[in-house]
């Protein structure tokens, strides 16, 4: 029996996604997978990609952009398989990789999520650890180290807090008792608030070294144009990690956050601490803004 249905979300994703579907038609015909793609009204050739391949995945058309996790669930809906995995259409991961996690999480009945490492099209690796906190995140404002660690490839795994989004598998009957996906994210935070959702419900969450799947956004996070921070839209970035605050925290705990973290960079930079980059990049994206809803 196939134990796992992958769902990609795809967004003019012309220019990535044909490795990810070459490798899914791969695991597909060996029997590991199934494929449920949905596309977020793609206005490239992303949509003319996928008819190609409607004689063995699923493929779902949203209509509108729907975000990133509104369309994970929109896939998920479709699935029966006891995992899904959540992998992004510039990612890649084959046959045995795939297996590899449902293995480990037939042998680890307390996993609720793991997560294969990541390697970067740069060649670094995707790292693992703790939630985000208003407390983190000040302290990251301060210069002060946070506390990651690196998902090296044939490492043995380890329980964590925390796992990329960009190949996240789960438990079917778990996924469907979270609710899914907060259809409030847009786009970044959704599998942070995932993660701390299935570790209150008493779920473990391991980073799996010996599965491996390959990101072609590596470069990318270099980007620091004036829409971006640390290779995300800095719009959607800081929205959906205000709500994250807000949900998890509180809208005082929030709100303080957001101002003493640029009150903390402002005066860095003023002190000539080297925080001058860092408070132009803040200064990119909104300051106390919530993601806007979007109509079902």
């Amino acid at each position: 029996m196939t134990r796992c249905s992958v769902i990609m979300v795809t967004y003019n994703s012309q220019r990535t996604i044909e490795p990810a579907i070459d490798a899914l038609r791969r695991a597909h015909d060996e029997g590991i997978a199934r494929a449920i793609f949905v596309d977020n009204d793609s206005s490239d050739a992303t949509p003319d990609i996928l008819r190609r391949h409607e004689d063995w995945a699923t493929i779902i058309h949203a209509g509108a952009n729907l975000g990133f996790g509104r369309g994970c669930n929109l896939g998920a809906a479709r699935a029966y398989t006891p995992y899904l995995l959540f992998l992004n259409p510039d990612a890649r991961m084959e046959s045995a990789d795939i297996a590899g996690l449902c293995d480990f999480m037939d042998e680890h009945p307390d996993a609720g999520i793991a997560g294969p490492a990541i390697i970067e099209e740069d060649g670094s690796l995707q790292h693992a650890g703790g939630l985000p906190t208003p407390g983190t995140i000040l302290r990251q404002a301060l210069g002060r180290p946070t506390h990651h660690r690196p998902i090296v490839p044939g490492d043995a795994p380890f329980e964590t807090d925390w796992i990329c989004g960009a190949a996240l598998m789960i438990r079917r009957d778990l996924f469907e008792e979270l609710g899914g996906f907060d259809p409030r994210f847009f786009l970044y935070f959704e599998e942070t608030d995932l993660c701390l959702r299935t570790r209150r419900r008493g779920a473990e969450i391991w980073a799996v070294g010996t599965a491996v799947a390959r990101h072609a956004a590596g470069a990318s996070s270099q980007d620091e144009s004036d829409r971006h921070y640390a290779g995300c839209l800095a719009e959607h970035y800081f929205q959906s990690r205000y709500y994250y605050l807000r949900k998890h925290h509180g809208l005082l705990a929030a709100a303080a956050t957001e101002v003493l973290e640029m009150g903390i960079l402002a005066a860095r930079s003023l002190l000539g601490h080297g925080a001058r980059t860092l408070l132009s990049r803040r200064l990119r994206g909104p300051v106390l803004s919530m993601p806007r809803r979007i109509t079902p």
